[in-house]
């Protein structure tokens, strides 16, 4: 078993999700009192015992690889979306037991990598180019090079005919 953690009461459907949860809670919280109720139904205590109480319990195991595999997207959401339920303080307690243990660590390597790739992905959807462009019905085709502004005109125009008929 990790350091500062400590299994109370029985351990049921003891998985590699398990080990996984205890293994990364074990290793962020050192300070604090932090229980955590996995999807299985086993409790794990994080933590000196110190500060306010603090009880999670996850609702699945979805949840669970949620949080662990990207704690800074995915801990807010499970929690809107019923992932987990803070039995024990409040969710202000909560975030500032993590803001006590994470501090300014950062990110881990995997969140970092997350990160990279959720920036690229946004870029390559926010890529407007000419070929994604959506282009009205009867508009005029305008090149960088040679703007025709008599077809442009016209073309406001004509929008503007139709907007007012309405």
């Amino acid at each position: 078993m990790p350091p500062h953690a400590s299994t109370v009461g029985p351990r049921i459907g003891d998985g590699k999700m398990n080990r996984l949860l205890e293994t990364f809670f074990a290793g962020t919280i050192k300070k604090g009192c932090l229980d955590i109720v996995d999807s299985s139904g086993a409790l794990d205590r994080f933590g000196d015992g110190s500060g306010v109480p603090v009880r999670v319990q996850f609702n699945s195991a979805a949840a669970e690889r949620g949080v662990l595999l990207d704690p800074e997207m995915n801990l807010g959401e499970a929690y809107m979306d019923g992932g987990y339920d803070i039995e024990v303080g409040t969710v202000l307690d909560f975030l500032t037991l993590l803001r006590v243990n994470v501090g300014g660590r950062g990110r881990t390597w995997w969140m970092t990598a997350l990160a990279a790739c959720r920036s690229i992905i946004r870029r390559l959807g926010e890529n407007n180019n000419v070929g994604r462009a959506r282009v009205l019905p009867g508009a005029p085709r305008i090149s960088r090079s040679q703007p025709n502004a008599s077809d442009l005109n016209k073309f406001v125009n004509r929008l503007r005919a139709q907007n007012h008929g309405l």
